[in-house]
């Protein structure tokens, strides 16, 4: 898929330099791509019990799924 460029008038993109708050400043990007999102939806985590056929063995028995991060802009 060929690269897409927004000509004047159709999109800007400005950056938070520094995280954000109110004490850091906001710079335009004036040549800038932005190739998609990414976002955690968190990992899933066995939980395990002990085997009670065999000696320093575990079943999985459950999963637990963990907190999602969050959404970034990818440049």
């Amino acid at each position: 898929m060929p690269e897409q460029y927004f000509q004047s008038g159709h999109g800007r993109v400005f950056m938070q330099s520094g995280g954000s708050g109110p004490g850091n400043s906001v710079e335009y990007l004036g040549c800038a791509r932005l190739t998609g999102f990414s976002e955690s939806l968190g990992d899933i985590t066995p939980i395990y019990c002990p085997d009670p056929t065999a000696y320093d063995k575990f079943e999985a028995v459950d999963e637990v799924q963990g907190e999602g991060g969050l959404p970034q802009l990818l440049l």
